[in-house]
């Protein structure tokens, strides 16, 4: 259960700090209440009864306020979106506050996802099923393996610093990270122990996560949809900030449509083509 205690109380947030991403100042750009989530994202759809779209705003409260801002940076250089709030925070305090009992009201997809996952990946790899060695990163509960292994796939494993610690051997042709990187606080480590698993000089990473446009800067970080701390998501990208990143692990980075996206070697292999 969440208490009032503010966990954040006492720390100075400058006005500028430096970008996680490129190391560029990076300027305060709005301020959110700890406890927006997606409850309040699906109370509005079900209102309204209207989808969301990617720069879509929420303005439906549930949850009381609980009173802790959180502040969000953006970079003058690659415009990455951030909040230094969480740096401290160990895996105690986010199984405390975000990934506890409640954290499925606020992501139904968790149980799901794993569905909408295989279905892209069926199509477009299936032909290689059985020689593709497959890696989800922040898997969660293992739910994708399981489904793959299901229709399949002979080589797939979970890992998940939070429930599946025990970290896999070896080297992975796809690394698949879907709804991860928009949580992690340090996104270069995080995106250096990716690449840490795939193959040299192959194979690549499938992830999603939704772009912050300008627009949504334009209308306020804090009633974009997407920015909802309650549910962990601490980091939002632009393609120059995971061109970066990539750029930083020796792979290219290509934007396959609004949530997902794709960093790979200079050698593709043929059964990436399926989705370039």
């Amino acid at each position: 259960m969440l208490t009032n205690r503010n966990p954040f109380e006492g720390t100075p947030v400058p006005q500028v700090t430096r970008c996680k991403c490129c190391q560029s100042p990076a300027d305060i750009v709005g301020v959110v209440d700890f406890s927006r989530g997606g409850a309040d994202m699906i109370a509005q759809v079900r209102a309204t009864g209207q989808p969301l779209y990617p720069n879509s705003a929420v303005t439906t409260k549930v949850d009381p306020f609980m009173g802790w801002p959180i502040y969000y940076h953006r970079c003058r250089n690659c415009s990455f979106i951030f909040t230094r709030a969480f740096d401290a925070w160990d895996k105690e305090m986010f199984s405390r506050h975000v990934y506890n009992v409640d954290y499925v009201r606020h992501d139904p997809e968790y149980l799901t996802r794993h569905v909408e996952t295989a279905r892209l990946l069926v199509p477009r790899i299936g032909q290689v099923r059985q020689q593709i060695r497959i890696l989800d990163y922040g898997s969660g509960m293992g739910l994708l393996e399981a489904e793959l292994k299901r229709q399949g796939f002979a080589q797939v494993e979970s890992y998940d610093p939070f429930t599946r610690a025990q970290r896999p051997a070896g080297h992975f042709d796809l690394i698949v990270c879907i709804e991860v990187v928009e949580h992690v606080p340090d996104p270069v480590a995080t995106m250096a122990d990716i690449f840490s698993f795939l193959k040299p000089d192959a194979g690549a990473v499938l992830f999603s996560t939704l772009c912050c446009p300008q627009a949504v800067v334009d209308q306020g970080i804090a009633n974009w949809w997407y920015c909802m701390p309650r549910n962990g998501h601490i980091s939002f990208y632009t393609p120059e900030s995971l061109t970066l990143l990539a750029q930083a692990g020796s792979l290219h980075y290509r934007q396959l449509d609004d949530y997902r996206h794709l960093m790979h070697h200079s050698a593709r292999p043929e059964w990436l083509a399926g989705f370039i």
